[in-house]
Order: C-alpha cells, then sequence, then structure tokens
C-alpha cells in the first residue's frame, strides 16, 4: 500500500510538472506570436496562436487530472504524448527569446524551471525500477522526464546566433589594411557615380511613392498599397510622411532625431509617440534613400570580393559599426555593385532594431538621374539573400516602393523641425 500511495504522489508530481510546462509553453508561444507580428509587420500567425491555445487547454487538462482522486492512466498518457510532440516544434515556441532582452530572461528562467521539474520526475523514475508501478504509469512518468528535459535543452541551447553576413573572404582574411583600403576606394567612387556632390549641396528631399506590401504581410500601414509624400533631412534621422490615401489619408507620422510624433492632419496638434512605424520604419526607409553616401561615413568598411550572380558581375563591400565580427549595437551592410555601372543594385543587410539574427535583402532598380543625384525609383525588400532570391521580384517581394516623383530642396526645412531645442543628428543612437 505504500508503495502504491508513492507511486501515486510520483505520478501527480509529473502530471503536475507537464501541466505547468503546457502552460508556460502555450502563454510564451501566443506572446511570441503577437510580438513577432507587431515588430517585422504582419498579422500575427493564426496556426500558432491557435497551437498556444491547445498546449493551454492541454496544461489545464494535466491539472484537472493530477487532481482527481483516481488519476485517468489513459487520458494522462495521451496528454504527456501531446506535450512531447511540443517538444519537436519548440524551436518555433521560443521566439520571444530572439525578441527582447526580456524575452531572453524569461525563456531562461523558464527552462530552468522545467528543467528542475525533469531532475524531479528522473529521481523519481530511479526509485521506481524495483517497484510494481503499472506500465502505462512509468510511461507517463518517463515520457514527462524526457518532454520536460527536451524542452530545457532546447531552450537552453538552440539560441539563433547573432546574424554575420561578412563573406567568406573577410572571415578569412579579416580585418586587413589592404583590403579595408580597396573597399574605401571602391565605395567612394560608387557614392560619386550615385551623385555624391550633388548630393551633398542639397539639404532635403521630396518623394511621393507608393509602399506596397505582398498579400501575406499586413505592413505598417491600414491598406496593402499606401500612397505617401515623404520629406526627409537629408544626413539626419528627421523625417515625416503624409499618408495620401486609404482610411488615414492625410494623417501625417514624423521624427525628429528619434523623437516621433503624430498628426490627425497637417492643421493638427502633434502627438509624441513611441510607434515602431515612427522608430523604426521612417529612419530605415530614409537611410536606404541615401544609402550609398551615408555608408561613407562607416567606421569599418572592407573590400569584400566578387560575385557572378543572374549574369552580371558583382563587387561586395561590406560597411559596419563596433567591429568587423557581428555586435548587437550596429547593423551590417554587404553591398552588391554593378561591375559595369558601378551602381549599387542590391545590398543585404542585418535588422538588429528588431530580430538580431534576421536579415534582409533590398534590390535597387529603374535609376534615374534627378538633379544630379541617381536614384533607383523601384525598391523591392525581400527576406532571402541576394542568390536566394526567387524572381521575377514583381512577384517575389516581401514590400517594395514605387517612386513616383522625386525632388531635392522643394520645400523649407523647418517645417521638420519641431523642436528647435533638440539637435538634428546624422548617426543613430537616441
Amino acid at each position: 500500500m505504500t508503495t502504491q500511495r508513492s507511486n501515486s504522489k510520483l505520478l501527480r508530481a509529473a502530471l503536475y510538472g507537464n501541466s505547468v510546462f503546457s502552460a508556460l509553453s502555450g502563454i510564451i508561444l501566443i506572446v511570441a506570436a503577437k510580438l513577432l507580428a507587431v515588430m517585422i509587420g504582419v498579422s500575427p500567425p493564426s496556426i500558432l496562436i491557435g497551437i498556444g491555445v491547445a498546449v493551454l487547454v492541454n496544461a489545464i487538462g494535466l491539472f484537472l487530472n493530477a487532481r482527481r482522486q483516481t488519476i485517468n492512466l489513459k487520458e494522462a498518457w495521451l496528454a504527456v504524448i501531446l506535450d512531447g510532440a511540443w517538444v519537436v516544434g519548440s524551436v518555433i515556441l521560443i521566439f520571444a527569446g530572439y525578441l527582447s532582452t526580456l524575452g531572453n530572461w524569461v525563456v531562461a528562467i523558464v527552462a530552468k524551471i522545467v528543467l528542475l521539474f525533469g531532475v524531479l520526475q528522473f529521481a523519481g523514475i530511479y526509485k521506481l525500477r524495483q517497484s510494481k508501478m503499472s506500465s502505462k504509469a512509468f510511461t507517463i512518468l518517463v515520457l514527462s522526464f524526457v518532454t520536460l528535459m527536451g524542452w530545457s535543452i532546447v531552450s537552453q541551447g538552440s539560441e539563433m546566433p547573432t546574424a554575420d553576413i561578412r563573406t567568406s573572404k573577410l572571415k578569412r582574411e579579416g580585418d586587413t589594411a589592404a583590403l579595408a583600403e580597396k573597399g574605401k576606394k571602391l565605395l567612394q567612387q560608387v557614392a560619386e557615380r550615385h551623385g555624391l556632390r550633388a548630393w551633398q549641396n542639397y539639404q532635403t528631399a521630396e518623394m511621393i511613392a507608393v509602399d506596397e506590401w505582398a498579400p501575406e504581410a499586413n505592413g505598417w500601414w491600414s491598406v496593402k498599397q499606401q500612397r505617401m509624400r515623404t520629406q526627409a533631412l537629408l544626413r539626419s534621422f528627421t523625417s515625416r510622411v503624409e499618408l495620401l490615401n486609404g482610411v488615414a489619408s492625410g494623417e501625417i507620422l514624423g521624427i525628429q532625431s528619434w523623437q516621433g510624433y503624430k498628426q490627425a492632419n497637417a492643421g493638427a496638434p502633434l502627438a509624441y509617440s513611441d510607434d515602431r512605424v515612427l522608430t523604426f520604419y521612417l529612419p530605415a526607409l530614409q537611410y536606404f534613400d541615401e544609402l550609398p553616401f551615408r555608408l561613407l561615413a562607416a567606421e569599418f568598411i572592407a573590400y569584400a570580393g566578387d560575385k557572378t550572380h543572374n549574369g552580371k558581375n558583382y563587387h561586395l563591400v561590406f560597411a559596419t559599426w563596433g567591429s568587423l565580427a557581428p555586435n548587437l549595437q550596429h547593423d551590417q551592410y554587404l553591398l552588391w555593385i554593378d561591375q559595369e555601372t558601378l551602381l549599387v543594385e542590391m545590398c543585404l543587410y542585418t535588422v538588429r532594431d528588431l530580430l538580431h539574427w534576421a536579415t534582409g535583402t533590398i534590390h535597387f532598380e529603374d535609376y534615374r538621374e534627378v538633379q544630379g543625384v541617381v536614384f533607383p525609383f523601384r525598391q523591392s525588400v525581400v527576406l532571402p539573400r541576394p542568390e536566394n532570391t526567387a524572381y521575377p521580384l514583381e512577384k517575389n517581394f516581401y514590400h517594395r516602393l514605387l517612386f513616383e516623383d522625386v525632388k531635392f530642396d522643394a520645400f523649407d526645412k523647418q517645417v521638420l523641425i519641431i523642436d528647435a531645442s533638440k539637435e538634428v543628428r546624422d548617426f543613430k543612437k537616441p
């Protein structure tokens, strides 16, 4: 009788442990799915939300079973099997850990709690080697142990590395003076080809474009094809966007040196905001519009080799700050430069502000000369790297900007200065 009580107590502990595991798993998955959606501008994946809810329901079932006077072994066995299957997809479950420092702490703490449950169950299994526990109950304990330990190991050990887009040449040869000199010289030539001297003489840029998003992406706007007027103060992170269509037509979204604001219309009062469309997207739009010129200020510039792609020959130039090797404070950029035209046709980049392991590629096309500056009137963003991009881009873009008009020094720059006491800066740190 004493052995049976001991076995029953251990089995209850196992079910309680797995119910906690399921509850934590479901909560983390739901939060992670929503965080990921907000940060990269897509709709929350309904399938992930659904799985998260299912895991929570499983947790409730395990808990209620453990509370019964007589445990239903069949129900418990099936529920723990579900948890075991969940471990297979646990890399998705810990997306929250990739999104923020807080997320990393949450996953680390949860993993240690789960590890503790697993160790306790293993101790119980070891003691039961000579007992008369039923095969089903013993299977539940073993599966519970494997599930909990598996989740803990995956959560702590499968952290995605920080994205590193250095070419094999750079990784092999490192930060040599020869590569740095060649890279800086080539980037200078590229900037001049794009109209550096003219760009340096202008203070502002005004553009009308359509920001179009793929069907599977929500994007930052209320409509899939958002027409907008962008006004930017060159060589800074100060700009504003006026929406020209959709339900938010007339709304103005702006940023001055990382202070975001919104206006319902041109005459409405300012409302300060830290919305990601202001603090991330507007600076990103401006930076890529001026990319060949802005990268001249990079702390580390290096020639990264040559590449042939789609029948064209490219020079590769790498640029970053802080260190040549990846760091969490600064993005990396790898320019693909057409060897014949010296125009930047593609740029592979990291997205440290969103996901430290993520990269994207922007394709620059339809170059036209505007007041001495050579500007790409079509900019298409895709998620795969340049060599893995599917063509045609018209069918495979994540989002793209189709420019209708570009002008320099067409308005008074003071309209962008919302706070005269705030410094206008050309660097990213707030």
